[in-house]
């Protein structure tokens, strides 16, 4: 093999070992020990956001909340697709580190997620590059036999 094509191979291998283990990571650390659940409370305001897809206008809300844990105060926000009915929420949050909070049970977050799932698609890409960097396809042609005649069998 030429030393570019060995380049080539060495970057693409460099390029499944970045998203397999990146994938690995994200995978790994987008969990959320959301065990904990308080009452909390909506702020007075909150965000309304709209947006047009396809011709239709969809509504989001930006709302701030409050919560207690041990006697300490905590705040998060979120994006919701409904209007808040009523000023009191559930939250839920990590009882290690209250910090890490959510209106939903969910113990994924999903940011972390897409994450790993796009570098995982990467790495799979990458995969299928290096096996037709080094497949049968990629050896150069040998080269024709120069000037020399060879006689066939029949004729000698």
């Amino acid at each position: 093999m030429s030393g570019r094509s060995t380049g080539k191979i060495g970057m693409i291998i460099l390029i499944i070992c970045i998203g397999v283990l990146g994938c690995a990571y994200a995978l790994n650390h987008c969990r959320r020990d959301l065990k904990g659940s308080v009452e909390g409370r909506f702020a007075e305001k909150y965000i309304l956001e709209t947006e047009t897809r396809n011709g239709n206008e969809i509504k989001r809300y930006r709302m701030n909340y409050s919560f207690t844990v041990n006697g300490k105060l905590y705040h998060g926000a979120e994006t919701q697709d409904a209007d808040p009915v009523m000023q009191e929420c559930t939250v839920y949050f990590d009882p290690h580190d209250p910090e890490i909070n959510s209106l939903s049970p969910d113990p994924y977050d999903k940011r972390i997620v897409g994450l790993g799932i796009a570098l995982g698609v990467v790495a799979f890409v990458a995969f299928f590059a290096l096996l037709a960097a080094i497949g049968p396809n990629s050896r150069p042609p040998t080269p024709a036999n120069s000037g020399s005649v060879i006689k066939a069998p029949w004729e000698e």
